[in-house]
């Protein structure tokens, strides 16, 4: 991930260019579902924060100039149309992907500039952070994240365990260690 955040520390503008860069790349892919895209596109809109970064907001901007009376029907749906017709706020994937991705970039131990947060700490953050000061996520899909993070803890630890998958893939024979170069014989 330090592609989009930066190697040394949090860089504001890779991060936005991520969302365009994917919802732009899956577009441009003809084997990918329209949904694929919108929900890369979409995952980083914030319901009631305008510090959101999709690509819905140019889109919605653009619309509004040309549709000035209108409205949203309601605030979420998983209908693509009713979506891509501005009727509603949120596409329902592309919200489960957003608090899925602030809670994985919370808790990786990979990234280079940040400690990684316990899961506690994680959702306690989002809580406060993302929920109560800045209500960016939805408070209902969160809650109901939370309590599935909470309630199934080795599961989710198994999910989340690099090594664990790199293990399954190995079994399955799809992953491949990495091989280590052969010292070079000497010529005789």
């Amino acid at each position: 991930m330090e592609c989009h955040e930066g190697e040394a520390a949090y860089n504001r503008e890779l991060v936005v260019e991520h969302v365009r860069l994917g919802f732009a790349g899956i577009m441009g892919k003809t084997n990918y579902p329209q949904e694929a895209a919108i929900i890369a596109g979409y995952h980083h809109e914030y319901y009631g924060d305008p510090g959101g970064y999709g690509v819905y907001r140019t889109y919605y901007d653009q619309y509004k100039k040309t549709n000035q009376v209108m409205s949203h029907g309601c605030c979420i749906s998983y209908d693509l149309q009713s979506v891509l017709e501005y009727k509603v706020k949120a596409y329902f994937p592309a919200k489960i992907l957003e608090i899925v991705d602030v809670f994985d970039s919370l808790t990786d131990p990979n990234r280079k500039y940040k400690k990684a947060m316990t899961t506690e700490e994680a959702l306690a953050m989002m809580q406060e952070e993302f929920v109560i000061k800045h209500p960016k996520i939805d408070i209902i899909l969160f809650d109901m994240f939370s309590h599935f993070v909470m309630e199934s803890p080795t599961s989710w630890q198994a999910i989340t365990s690099n090594e664990i998958i790199k293990e399954s893939y190995k079994e399955s024979g799809i992953y491949q260690a990495k091989k280590e170069p052969s010292p070079s014989k000497p010529k005789l």
